[in-house]
């Protein structure tokens, strides 16, 4: 699954779950997600939140977690790729 964050009128935290790495969007930019599978992992022995991952946002912050078997890779607006550690 791919999508894009845009930070509207103020400075917006991204935080990518469980690394707990972050980066803030300046106003008028965006990030792009991915979060791609890197295993065949089954999400039944894990609790929902985390076998289906999770955006969770705040005015300020937003938090990410991939899916259980899956990666997150980040895209910055210049076109660089930043790696969240997750």
């Amino acid at each position: 699954m791919r999508f894009r964050i845009d930070s509207a009128d103020h400075d917006l935290t991204i935080r990518f779950e469980p690394a707990g790495q972050s980066h803030i969007i300046a106003p008028g930019d965006h990030v792009l997600i991915a979060w791609e599978p890197w295993s065949e992992l089954t999400t039944a022995d894990f609790d929902e939140a985390l076998a289906t991952g999770y955006v969770r946002h705040s005015p300020d912050e937003i938090a990410l977690c991939a899916p259980v078997g899956h990666f997150q890779r980040v895209w910055l607006s210049s076109g660089a790729e930043f790696d969240p550690g997750c």
